[in-house]
């Protein structure tokens, strides 16, 4: 992507005598106030002049012509990527003679057809923000939503926030930092996320860049790092927040710890810093370095569940295991949970498992995990769920630091240079002690991590001549992360007595394995979702690079501004990683199905306690040193042409070429062929070390713009764009070749179904040998081992975007902006985990019943015989489904895949999703007078995506509303010095010292007002049908959403009343009792993919300051910030089960996720000097 104007703004305007007439010739000097330096031009013959490459800055613009008294307009405000037009017109008289304009300079956007949202140094310093995350001001800009998550510090230090903007996702927005880029090429997030103090502006442009401009689906975030000026500034601050300024989360902090005696966890939160700038050489060259520190250990309670006390004694005795006390139904279920021995489909009696049918490695690691510290509520009914609460805090800190060089070697030379280091250590014990589970780290860590990332960027800009102008750049990044699970190098999984779960090198491949257990049914047949004990990490390195030259050329001809330019990129990745979260101890899952019997769900502990493994992956890894490489090339062109005065045309065209990626040596990686079943490998048979990928050569991006200034103060705007995109987490870079054979592979077995067992605990899995590599390159992929893959060509994500937009302005420092903005995507990442599997089950065909019935005699959902494959001559099963099994599916319909007898799941990473965005947004922005600055604006849209529901077979089955897209969002956000002390509206005559009493208070604030977030509604039956998404039938009946109160016994609050019955047996009438029935099986529902919405979201965040002067130039400001300030409780989504009997059904049990972690009120406290 070219850069030139990600660092550089410019001014342009025509000169006009006192009859409007045109002055050819005139020259114009253009100021920088705070440097003193200058740059000259002259008007062409049309009375036109423009000035380019001035840094981010505050100028005064100054036109003389013979004849012609010198004229003048002050503070003329230049952001990156910004044209302001300044007009001036000459009054007859001496050069000697001056008239200066004082009024801020106009406010239209008189040339650029961008969608953009500009934040000046004020508010990004002065805005309320939660941890000073620059990232975060992103929902300042229209059209954005948090998505409700972040890839976690372990992987993300510098907590880069997750936004969605115009329903992109969040990893298809590209940052610069700059004029340099600055995101991470695998996973998206921002690679420095800059101190604040040493940020001079922020720029969002969501749609319509300029050609020069690209690699950015989602948007774009360019952010110029501050200079130094003719005089020394700077700062030193610190930040303060603690539990004890923190208001409870009313679902998990009704009660005090039972250990702590705490209410809300312990928490501290210290953040410190300071910046300098100032001259080196007056008017030449300029220096600015800044530091910030955090010291932050940040509290948790999450309520959990954990076996009861007397399935705990009683499975660890060395006697029977009694899980009676799930027997007993809970408050709102007519029955408990009666447990079914899978051998012989007979219940256990009393729920008792006999001692002699015990897993030892089960019994060892039940004693591992701790007992229930909640107690029940209800006399005679033990607690199942939610009986543990777990709660502690674990350490962050970091360390950042910026310098920067700028240098105006000559009035056509200017260099800069800036770098930037960031630090940080992480770490967290894990919930359940020595069971392990998620921590007490920041985003639920457990381990250590730590993380040293730099970046650099340099560069300058020349002026060949009066009309030939060029700019270079040089860019550089390091990423390095290192992360350990606890006792991350220990054979736990084989101490526990499970074989082959620790094997090979343990600094690998130690450590607990993972035990995902099928929580107690809290949700209906589907289980109470997944509980997670053992480790969720093992060794994680990652040490990638990026090397970036860009050079840019403008020429100035007539009324055009011709610009054109090339961008060069090298990138470097070498990660030792996990396969989709696979760890290298094995993750093993226990169905609750495993053990269901009757009309009974099953309990996941006992399938557990049994041994039986209803699913496993592994990740095996057998070469640590395997590497990818990319380049890309871009290049452009484009013309701005100033038809006339009021009538700026712009056309360009992007060029954008990625490379294969490559992969570091021989056999240093692959990559599945999924038409022919075979792994290609880099180095053998005729292969190269980018496996024959395609390179496309067509990947062109047209840009056209028209702006039209129909009255002084009204300015019409079209574009129309293409943008292309890089993808993530695999998509063309990255987590597919070398985590492939025969690198690596991850183990993936499933069962027949999920009522089957894999394996047992009590033989361990099944271990993984490395083939030798076959001398023709091909390597055939065996059943239950998986790796991932993607088209073998490269496919970039692909938006056209367009948008028409009306700016008034309506004072001299506020303007409104009306615009429509539309887009339609192809080739999309499919969702946050960027992954579909193309060997899911499929439905087609399928419609009668199928292996899940129990037996031929006992009705299943209308079903009283299986269905038999007639190429097996034996029921279907699940595997039988699939389109890379046996056939069987293509003979139901399915018109892809091959018999390979695959029974894993495939990480296709594709770019094969759609979207679609409309939207109407409005946009008040008051520059700063009289104290006051705001932005305000109002979004009303709509977003169509895949997102997680990508099924290769219908795809059109998945296609909905964007999970994170809310259709109505207001936001507000501004600055105001309050009109008190010496020189205001209230005592302006105040003494020095009443002044500092009631002066230099100052408020800062923002408001938002979003409607709720979609939601699917579902059913207790679910998990138990074949369906692959299970929607629900609707019946014509009305279903009604709203918000209740608080129930202070339950901690939760009712947003639908549950349905008593949605099943519709075939060949009866319809007996749903509500809104919706259940599907047929084999079939999907037709109610749509989140067609229903949540509860809306409300924040205030307010600061107040108090500035008081220590000397002239000297300032102590006091502050306190408070987020959430009226502690609106924001509610998460409902349970969507509709007819779950236990009480969970329809029910809120959780605040929503928003981007500063709470959204309770918090109270921050600082202090800062300014000088």
């Amino acid at each position: 992507m070219a850069v030139a104007q990600a660092v550089y703004g410019s001014i342009f305007g025509t000169v006009t005598d006192p009859t409007g007439a045109v002055v050819p010739n005139a020259t114009v000097t253009v100021t920088d106030v705070s440097k003193g330096t200058t740059t000259t031009a002259q008007t062409g013959a049309s009375g036109d002049y423009r000035v380019q490459h001035l840094i981010p800055d505050t100028y005064s613009v100054t036109v003389e012509a013979s004849g012609f008294k010198k004229a003048t307009q002050d503070n003329v405000v230049v952001y990156a990527d910004t044209a302001p037009k300044v007009d001036l017109s000459l009054a007859t008289g001496s050069t000697q003679e001056s008239i200066v304009v004082s009024g801020a300079a106009p406010l239209l956007q008189a040339e650029h057809v961008d969608v953009n949202t500009i934040l000046n140094e004020r508010a990004v310093q002065t805005l309320p923000n939660f941890n000073r995350n620059f990232t975060a001001f992103e929902l300042l800009t229209p059209g954005t939503s948090y998505i409700g998550w972040n890839v976690g510090e372990a992987e993300n230090p510098q907590r880069s926030q997750q936004i969605e903007v115009n329903g992109q996702l969040p990893f298809a927005t590209g940052y610069e930092l700059d004029g340099t880029d600055n995101q991470d090429p695998v996973i998206g997030v921002a690679v420095i996320n800059p101190n604040l103090d040493a940020v001079s502006e922020m720029k969002v442009t969501s749609q319509n860049y300029d050609a020069e401009f690209g690699k950015a689906v989602a948007g774009l975030v360019t952010a110029q790092t501050r200079s130094g000026s003719n005089n020394f500034h700077g700062s030193a601050f610190e930040y303060w927040r603690s539990d004890a300024l923190q208001a409870r989360d009313p679902f998990t902090e009704y009660k005090p710890d039972d250990v702590t005696g705490r209410i809300i966890p312990g928490t501290l939160h210290n953040q410190f810093g300071g910046s300098v700038g100032g001259p080196i050489v007056k008017d030449k060259v300029f220096f600015f370095g800044d530091y910030q520190g955090l010291r932050e250990r940040i509290g948790s309670a999450t309520f959990t569940t954990v076996p009861t006390a007397l399935a705990k004694n009683t499975c660890t005795s060395g006697g029977n295991c009694d899980l009676s006390d799930y027997l007993i139904p809970q408050p709102g279920q007519s029955q408990g949970i009666q447990i079914y021995d899978p051998a012989t489909s007979q219940p256990f009696a009393g729920n008792i498992i006999p001692a002699g049918r015990l897993s030892a490695p089960a019994v060892n690691f039940m004693k591992l995990i701790p007992t229930p510290n909640v107690a029940s509520s209800n006399p005679g009914i033990p607690l199942i769920a939610n009986n543990y609460l777990a709660s502690g805090s674990g350490p962050f800190n970091t360390n950042q630091a910026d310098v920067r060089i700028d240098d105006h070697f000559s009035e056509k030379l200017h260099l800069f240079g800036r770098y930037t280091y960031f630090g940080s250590d992480l770490s967290g014990d894990p919930f359940f002690g020595a069971a392990g589970g998620p921590g007490f780290g920041s985003g639920s860590f457990a381990g250590t991590d730590t993380a040293r990332d730099q970046s650099l960027a340099a560069g300058g800009d020349y002026i060949v001549s009066a009309n030939w102008l060029t700019d270079f750049r040089f860019g550089w990044y390091k990423i390095h992360l290192n992360e350990q699970g606890p006792d991350f190098n220990q054979p736990l999984g084989n101490q526990l007595g499970i074989p082959n779960a620790n094997v090979g090198d343990l600094s690998l491949n130690g450590g607990l394995p993972q035990f995902n257990i099928d929580a107690p049914a809290t949700n209906g047949t589907n289980g109470g979702g997944n509980l997670e004990y053992g480790t969720s990490a093992n060794q994680f390195l990652q040490n990638a690079s990026q090397f970036q030259i860009v050079n840019n050329w403008s020429h100035l001809k007539g009324n055009h501004n011709i610009k054109f330019g090339g961008d060069v990129r090298y990138g470097l990745n070498h990660v030792v990683g996990l396969d989709n979260n696979n760890v290298r101890s094995g993750n093993y899952h226990f169905f609750a199905l495993r053990t269901a019997g009757g009309t009974s769900p099953g309990l996941g502990f006992a399938t557990f306690m049994l041994g039986d493994v209803s699913q496993f992956q592994r990740t095996q890894t057998a070469n640590t040193n395997a590497a990818e490489r990319q380049k890309r090339i871009f290049s452009y062109v484009q013309d701005q042409w100033r038809v006339t005065p009021k009538l700026t045309l712009t056309y360009g065209l992007r060029w954008e070429i990625y490379f294969p990626e490559t992969v570091n040596g021989k056999g240093n990686g692959g990559l599945l062929d999924l038409d022919t079943g075979d792994i290609r490998i880099a180095g053998y048979g005729g292969f190269g070390t980018n496996l024959n990928v395609k390179k496309s050569w067509d990947n062109f991006a047209p840009r056209l713009g028209i702006a039209y200034q129909m009255f002084d103060k009204t300015v019409i705007r079209a574009g129309y764009g293409r943008v292309y995109g890089q993808g993530w987490s695999g998509n063309t870079y990255g987590e597919v070749l070398t985590f492939s054979f025969p690198t690596q592979v991850s183990q993936n077995l499933n069962a027949a179904s999920n009522a089957a067992s894999v394996f047992n605990l009590t033989q361990g899995p099944p271990g993984f040998t490395f083939a030798p590599i076959p001398s023709n390159g091909l390597f055939p992929l065996p059943p239950g081992v998986g790796v991932p893959t993607r088209p073998l060509w490269v496919r970039l994500p692909t938006l056209d975007a367009w948008n028409l937009a009306i700016q008034q302005q309506l004072t001299p420092t506020l303007a409104l902006q009306v615009s429509y903005v539309g887009s339609h995507g192809i080739h999309n990442m499919f969702d946050s985990s960027n992954q579909a599997s193309p060997n899911t089950q499929t439905i087609a065909g399928f419609n009668t019943c199928g292996s899940t019935v129990p037996t031929p005699t006992t009705s299943f959902y209308g079903c009283t015989v299986q269905d038999i494959n007639p190429l097996t001559s034996l029921p279907y099963t699940q595997s039988d489904r699939r389109p890379y099994f046996n056939g069987s599916a293509q003979a139901l319909g399915v018109t892809y895949g091959a018999p390979f007898m695959w029974t894993q799941d495939l990480r296709y990473n594709a770019n094969q999703a759609t979207s679609s965005y409309n939207a109407l947004q409005v946009k008040v922005d008051k520059r700063f007078s009289n104290g006051l600055q705001f932005l305000s604006h109002y979004t009303w849209s709509k977003a169509l995506t895949h997102e997680s529901y990508y099924f290769f077979i219908d795809p059109h089955v998945g296609y909905g509303p964007s999970y994170y897209n809310r259709p109505h969002a207001f936001v507000f956000a501004g600055n105001y010095d309050l009109p008190f002390g010496k020189g205001k509206m209230v005592g302006g005559s105040a003494s020095r010292w009443v002044d500092r009493f009631i002066g230099g208070y100052a408020l800062n604030g923002t408001f938002t007002w979003q409607s709720g977030l979609p939601w699917t509604p579902g059913y207790s039956l679910s998990g138990s049908d074949n369906d692959v998404i299970g929607f629900l039938n609707r019946t014509g009946q009305a279903f009604h959403t709203s918000v209740g109160s608080l129930n202070k016994a339950t901690h939760k609050v009712q947003f639908f009343t549950p349905l008593p019955n949605v099943l519709d047996i075939p060949g009866t009438p319809n007996n749903s009792e509500g809104a919706f029935s259940r599907p047929l099986v084999g079939t999907f529902g037709n109610v749509g993919r989140n067609s229903y919405y949540g509860p809306h979201y409300l924040d205030t965040d307010l600061s107040i300051s108090k500035s008081i002067p220590i000397k002239e130039s000297l300032n102590l400001q006091f502050r306190a910030d408070f987020f959430n300030v009226f502690n609106h409780v924001n509610l998460g989504q409902p349970n969507s089960c509709v007819d779950c009997q236990d009480g969970s059904a329809g029910t809120i049990s959780s605040i929503v996720a928003s981007q500063d972690g709470s959204s309770m009120r918090r109270i921050m406290l600082s202090a800062r000097v300014q000088f």
